[in-house]
């Protein structure tokens, strides 16, 4: 048993650290704990991007993040606004209106 920590950015709260078999790969993870459509999702190995066969090693972090917010729609990135000055597109940010109840 290998225990990496696991980063689910999808909502469920903290990170935690799991216990996992020897010889999980990402793609075995990411259907045990997530399940759904990998494309959907940023999966990075210790901040790198992975491939769905890696073997998780003991002490690896592993976070996943989805590409898309529930309920938004994706903006096309043809249009100027959203180049750089030497014309690559830039990755989109989310933004969130965030009221303060006191």
């Amino acid at each position: 048993m290998n225990k990496i920590l696991f980063v689910n950015n999808d909502g469920g709260g903290f990170a935690d650290y799991i216990e996992i078999e020897s010889d999980t790969t990402v793609e075995d993870l990411f259907l045990d704990q997530v399940g759904g459509e990998a494309s959907d999702y940023l999966i990075r190995v210790n901040r790198q991007p992975c491939a769905s066969g890696q073997i998780l090693q003991e002490g690896d972090r592993i976070s996943i993040t989805p590409t898309k917010i529930e309920g938004g729609s994706r903006v096309a990135t043809d249009d100027a606004s959203f180049r750089s000055v030497d014309g690559n597109p830039l990755p989109l940010v989310a933004t969130v209106n965030v009221e303060v109840m006191r």
